[in-house]
């Protein structure tokens, strides 16, 4: 048996902020008319702002069902994920409007503007094969492979194995049926996160220096990656009393290699603003525990 299954979404938000204070009309006093800015604003000012945001999603997966012999059972799935995400901002600034009712920045005699654009692509892949024998015991293994636009430019792609097992113990024979249902699971996979769209470019800064000049802003990192986490779980989830009480238990230990951390590159280099490094590790255990019980039927 095959299927397939295509979803796309795309996701659109757009903002405005304006922030408008008129002029002062005469006789009024100056300092109250101040705004919360660092400058005067009797003769009037209106800000305004315009964020974008732009989401495109596109997940394609493709599954194969097939029965081997009466007791085995595989599903072979493979799946393409493209993510691409975009922010652009716009600001304006007019000072002086010069007449009370001027709501336009076009009409202001001091004007200011500023404009950003980011854009962050990611391209995954993965192949899964899941063989069930006898609908009792289930194993998993699986590899992602993602390319993201964010990454440095010595590195091309990521791959991110996992495997699980599920035994649903209860069904066998030998286990007692007074017992109720019990099912132990156990899983090993491995994640990551991305960083940020420009935190691998090296970057300048413009500056208005006797015309136009330029410092430096960010190092940059070719190596860039992402951080990569590991996580073993263990557990089990059982019901008794025909099923009027459930407990569901899962051990799980995280451990976090190259991850993401702000370093200062040396100051003989001329580039003196942090740069985003895969430097740090950490590591996170924990368990959880939940127990529901039914306690009156009626």
């Amino acid at each position: 048996e095959l299927s397939t299954k295509l979803t796309v979404g795309y996701d659109l938000s757009a903002g405005q902020a304006v922030v408008y204070f008129p002029p002062a009309t005469p006789g009024t006093n100056p300092f109250t008319a101040r705004a919360s800015f660092d400058y005067d604003n009797t003769k009037g000012l209106m800000a305004e702002g315009r964020p974008i945001y732009k989401n495109l999603t596109v997940d394609w997966t493709g599954q194969f069902n097939r029965e081997i012999n009466p007791d085995l059972s595989s599903t072979s799935s493979v799946g393409l994920q493209y993510l691409k995400n975009s922010v652009q901002r716009t600001e304006t600034y007019g000072q002086d409007l010069g007449a009370a009712g001027v709501r336009s920045i076009n009409a202001a005699a001091i004007t200011w503007g500023d404009q950003s654009f980011s854009e962050q692509k990611s391209l995954g892949v993965s192949a899964q094969e899941q063989v069930a024998w006898r609908d009792r015991l289930f194993v998993t293994s699986a590899v992602r492979m993602d390319n993201n636009s964010a990454f440095g430019s010595e590195l091309n792609r990521v791959f991110y194995p996992k495997v699980s097992a599920s035994w649903v113990i209860s069904d066998e024979d030998f286990y007692p049926e007074s017992l109720g249902r019990l099912k132990l699971r156990a899983a090993w996979g491995q994640a990551g996160r991305a960083p940020g769209a420009f935190d691998a470019v090296k970057t300048w800064q413009a500056l208005s220096w006797g015309g136009s000049a330029y410092r430096t802003s960010q190092l940059g990192n070719p190596d860039l990656g992402p951080e990569r986490t590991t996580e073993t779980e263990l557990g089990f989830d059982a019901s008794f009393l025909d099923e009027r009480l459930s407990v569901e238990f899962s051990h799980f230990y995280q451990k976090v290699t190259d991850a993401l951390f702000n370093v200062t590159p040396p100051p003989s280099g001329g580039f003196l603003n942090s740069q985003l490094a895969n430097v740090g590790e950490t590591e996170n255990s924990g368990i959880e525990l939940s127990v529901n019980f039914e306690a009156l039927q009626g």
